[in-house]
């Protein structure tokens, strides 16, 4: 049966199994009663139990709760449940149902696909292993694309992705740099750029106490509208889970293996143990950052360790550095998702670059943001920084 108290859930799981909390959800959703269903699945996903049926118990929810917005978070969580368990045909059947109604609505407009055939062609085979709408999808095609294509003799920094669940985003970063790329390398002694995701690979970790959302959203560019509290109380710790092992297969598919590298952990243990380590971002850098990280102290960490290596110059342009004068390579590129939806995230973004200054002795004044839809901003990042692995950044004690 199902429990009505934080003390009895606690008690439930502690006596029955998991699977057996998911089948009394489903008796309870045919019998009407999604409003009590929802939070015990919502407590197993904060649980991190990865048993059936979950996600596809939580899509049932969401399209029985008459929300606008639910046919949409439907399709997230069947996309959830599909990653962690490909051969759940009752989850493959509805998914099929929920996509003949809204997917079409997630696609770009006729003229973005013709003047960008390949974007269309990504957006479309990659758009069941992302959460972001496609103006954000869009953005990072058009950065990683100027940078593979255009701006590769000046800048070999590579691609970061912090927050990556299913993957989409990321594969389609490293196929635009596979593609753009090939001309550009043959026949060079250049290393190949890629791209780094970094993800717990087991869902959000517990969201702070700043985590809250902005105000009552709409999301235009994704089809949605009016997500309220508490559908967002659905999306916390343990959801956008994805496995190392479904990315990995993603990349693959996509002929880009060698491409992705994958990052496994919290982020403040996962940069600067796993990533900065690194001999090839030691040596390039890190030229596209984008941030898909939710909460406070995850935004926080990620801008904190990471912004200043984009920042920093290499030994060849110290030299050319003027006062008051801006070196002559490219800017960089970061864009952060969720800072129009979750309070912290707003808060870690405008924290940081209120404290600009103080990153380096230049007298560069802190970056401009750029919305990207109503839920992401972008921001751009200007070499003005010596060469120095060692003391950038303070990352937030919150773990992320």
């Amino acid at each position: 049966m199902l429990c009505t108290s934080r003390h009895l859930c606690e008690s439930l799981f502690s006596s029955v199994s998991a699977a057996e909390v998911v089948r009394d959800c489903l008796d309870a959703i045919r019998c009407g009663r999604t409003a009590q269903a929802l939070p015990q699945l919502n407590a197993l996903k904060a649980k991190h139990f990865r048993v059936e049926g979950v996600d596809y118990a939580r899509a049932l929810c969401f399209l029985s709760g008459g929300a606008q917005s639910g046919p949409f978070e439907a399709r997230q969580s069947l996309l959830e449940e599909l990653r962690l368990h490909p051969q759940h045909q009752q989850a493959q059947l509805l998914l099929h149902e929920v996509n003949e109604l809204v997917r079409p609505l997630l696609l770009p407009p006729a003229e973005i696909q013709k003047q960008h055939p390949l974007f269309a062609l990504l957006c479309d085979a990659l758009l069941d292993s992302t959460m972001l709408s496609w103006p954000r999808l869009y953005r990072l095609y058009e950065a990683t694309d100027r940078l593979a294509r255009n701006e590769g003799e000046k800048d070999s920094g590579h691609v970061v992705e912090c927050g990556t669940a299913g993957g989409g985003s990321a594969v389609l970063m490293a196929v635009v740099l596979a593609e753009r790329e090939a001309p550009v390398r043959a026949g060079s002694a250049r290393k190949q750029r890629r791209v780094f995701a970094l993800d717990t690979f087991a869902g959000m970790p517990p969201p702070g106490s700043e985590d809250s959302l902005v105000q009552p959203h709409h999301s235009n560019s994704t089809g949605a509208a009016d997500v309220d509290s508490s559908s967002t109380a659905s999306w916390g710790a343990g959801t956008c889970c994805s496995s190392v092992a479904h990315v990995q297969q993603l990349a693959r598919a996509f002929s880009v293996e060698d491409r992705l590298v994958l990052l496994p952990g919290l982020f403040y243990t996962s940069i600067p143990t796993q990533l900065l380590t690194r001999p090839d971002i030691q040596h390039d850098g890190i030229a596209l950052l984008h941030v898909d990280a939710d909460w406070y102290a995850s935004t926080r960490t990620a801008l904190d360790l990471l912004v200043p290596v984009m920042r920093r110059c290499d030994n060849g342009m110290r030299s050319a550095l003027l006062p008051r004068r801006r070196p002559s390579s490219p800017p960089r590129f970061v864009q952060v998702d969720d800072y129009h939806f979750w309070k912290g995230c707003r808060t870690a973004v405008d924290e940081f670059l209120a404290g600009w200054p103080s990153l380096s002795s230049s007298n560069y004044t802190a970056p401009l943001l750029e919305d990207v839809d109503d839920n992401a901003v972008s921001f751009t990042v200007h070499r003005d920084t010596p060469f120095s692995m060692g003391g950038e950044g303070s990352a937030s004690a919150s773990s992320a």
